[in-house]
């Protein structure tokens, strides 16, 4: 009977993979023949080309098979070797912040596989929106600077309608006062950044079209009138599968942050700023239905007050993988339950040590730290 080498088995390669960078996985495909035809095809199955870089076309081209993702952190249009090169297997597409002339678009036109794609939007037409509508496999869109102040905006909410993820930085919008006759019923992540007031608001009216949603991150809009607009639409149940919850650099009075914890029926992410003011017992009592699914949980407090939460979170939540939280009194560590969040891999925590008599109290924290 004929024995199988270990680096014939997909799953093992796939495995390996994940704890080898790639330089590393270059050196391994040198080893021989197996080694070669097993690490290849993941050598090139992602490439990110950075300015000042050499772009080898010819290397690319022997390989254009195995191209899966391709990054661009800089203008790509100036490469005229990279318009030549097509990825039949090409599934994501990442290109710079700048305008895509003719021949770029043409270039995206022919990648019909995609199912992720982050581009500029500010000098794109109802054309480029039309050809995407036939991309069937696209789920994934980040856009910059999407002008929705464009009467043919319509045919890019219409590609919306069959996307699961949207993300959407700084459009350019004047009186968002234009009513959304579309529903979006597989959009499930929805992210959103910029600095106006209205246009958050806005984009509220958009994710109560949205019921499949599961995920929302917004980040620049610090505004209480629309945190409290957004607690409202999720006290009013309009997103039941809500479970994810990131709201970056923005004030969260106490009130709103209770109402959108108190009304969400599953918690599994939440990364959020807030006052201090009453914070620690009301949040604590409303979170702790959720500890068994909590997975992240990032709270950064505007005041570094030192409380206790941590403790209770780190020894209730078993499935807890990352954690922020606001200063420890050492001491409640090492006197409190032993932690049950095996899976933690991100932890940021400071603790403080009152009394400098307590001998040892250092190696005890430690020692609970050791035992994840």
């Amino acid at each position: 009977m004929q024995s199988t080498h270990p680096l014939e088995i997909p799953e093992i390669v796939s495995y390996v993979t994940l704890y080898v960078r790639k330089r590393d996985l270059t050196v391994c495909a040198l080893v021989s023949k197996t080694w070669y035809q097993a690490f290849n095809p993941f050598i090139w199955h992602d490439i990110s080309w950075n300015y000042g870089r050499p772009f080898l076309p010819e290397a690319i081209h022997r390989h254009t098979q195995l191209v899966k993702t391709f990054k661009a952190n800089h203008r790509i249009d100036e490469r005229k070797e990279l318009l030549d090169l097509r990825f039949p297997n090409l599934v994501s597409l990442d290109l710079p912040i700048n305008r895509l002339e003719e021949d770029m678009k043409e270039w995206v036109h022919a990648h019909s596989s995609l199912t992720y794609l982050r581009l500029n939007a500010s000098d794109l037409n109802p054309v480029f929106w039309n050809t995407l509508l036939g991309y069937r496999h696209l789920k994934s869109l980040r856009v910059w600077h999407l002008d929705l102040r464009r009467k043919d905006v319509d045919t890019f909410w219409e590609l919306c309608s069959h996307l699961e993820r949207l993300e959407l930085f700084y459009p350019k919008i004047t009186h968002p006062t234009n009513t959304l006759s579309m529903e979006f019923p597989s959009i499930k992540e929805f992210k959103l950044w910029y600095h106006s007031v209205e246009v958050g608001v806005f984009f509220l009216t958009v994710m109560q079209r949205c019921p499949s949603l599961t995920s929302f991150w917004v980040d620049g809009i610090n505004n209480l009138e629309f945190i409290s607009s957004f607690s409202d639409l999720v006290a009013a149940r309009t997103c039941l599968h809500l479970h994810s919850i990131t709201i970056k650099r923005s004030k969260i009075a106490s009130d709103s942050l209770s109402k959108i914890i108190g009304s969400m029926q599953q918690i599994t992410a939440l990364d959020i700023s807030y006052e201090p003011d009453n914070f620690v017992s009301n949040f604590m009592e409303l979170l702790r239905p959720h500890f068994s699914n909590i997975r992240v949980l990032h709270l950064r407090p505007f005041i570094g007050t030192i409380c206790p939460m941590a403790q209770e979170i780190l020894s209730s939540c078993p499935l807890l993988e990352q954690l922020t939280a606001p200063p420890i009194d050492a001491s409640v560590v090492t006197e409190g339950k032993p932690w049950v969040c095996t899976r933690l891999q991100e932890l940021e925590l400071t603790f403080v040590y009152k009394d400098s008599t307590l001998p040892g109290l250092q190696p005890l924290v430690f020692d609970q730290l050791a035992k994840l």
